[in-house]
């Protein structure tokens, strides 16, 4: 059995007539799934604190086959993400990136806590192009903790630091070439400037909550948006279905 650990819903979905299927990922066991029975019924006691955007208390059974849930209690409702169509598209992206990428019984306390900070900042009243900008700073810290973590001060082939100007980020390779390492036959390379390079170091160094007044010009925030966008979808093998609803 389970024992009662603070979780955050990924996914859910519709199983069987009044049951739901539910990927949550919890501070102590790492990302469970668990069937909830009867929670689409009226009467569910359950049914009002398995919802997304949220922190609950949850307890959950080991099954023979499917895990089941047995208790939940939402501790931390983030309200105001529900009532912009915008931010719940933009979370939804975020979540389903997050279940695509962790496995069943992996287990990170420092992603559950990553997680955890991006829902009380999207909970704030920010500029939905700074939530964007957030988002995408929650996906490479992600990455990071995942064993993903770009190359962003030595050259890949080189082995020499980093100086300024003529520098090419690698997404196949996963990190950054100088000017004279570049490889010119190579597909997904681009020049990376000065600027992006600095605050790609800085996203990853720093708490998400220092870095929503982190400024940015718009060909900044477009260049750093683009990077961590391409570093990503090299990574996945299938299309996110929520992020056809989001505008970059």
């Amino acid at each position: 059995m389970y024992r009662g650990s603070q979780g955050i819903i990924l996914k859910k979905q519709d199983f069987r007539e009044s049951d739901s299927f539910f990927s949550i990922y919890t501070y102590d066991f790492g990302k469970i799934e668990a069937i909830a029975r009867g929670v689409k019924k009226s009467k569910s006691k359950l049914s009002g604190h398995l919802d997304y955007f949220s922190i609950i208390d949850l307890m959950a059974v080991r099954g023979k086959i499917f895990n089941h849930i047995s208790g939940a209690v939402s501790i931390k409702n983030f309200l105001n993400i529900k009532k912009n169509l915008q931010k719940i598209n933009l979370i939804f992206y975020c979540l389903e990136i997050t279940d695509y990428f962790i496995k069943t019984g992996e287990k990170n306390k420092k992603i559950f806590l990553l997680l955890s900070q991006f829902l009380m900042i999207a909970d704030k009243n920010l500029r939905i192009e700074r939530l964007k900008f957030i988002a995408h700073c929650y996906i490479l810290k992600l990455l990071n903790l995942l064993g993903y973590k770009p190359e962003l001060y030595f050259c890949l082939k080189c082995g020499q630091k980093i100086t300024p100007n003529g520098n090419f980020f690698s997404v196949l390779a996963g990190g950054i070439f100088c000017a004279k390492c570049k490889k010119n036959r190579e597909n997904n390379i681009f020049e990376i400037s000065n600027n992006a390079i600095k605050l790609l170091r800085v996203i990853l160094q720093k708490n998400l909550s220092n870095l929503v007044k982190v400024k940015l010009s718009k060909n900044l925030f477009t260049e750093t948006i683009k990077i961590i966008d391409e570093f990503l979808n090299f990574r996945l093998d299938k299309d996110m279905k929520s992020r056809k609803f989001i505008k970059f």
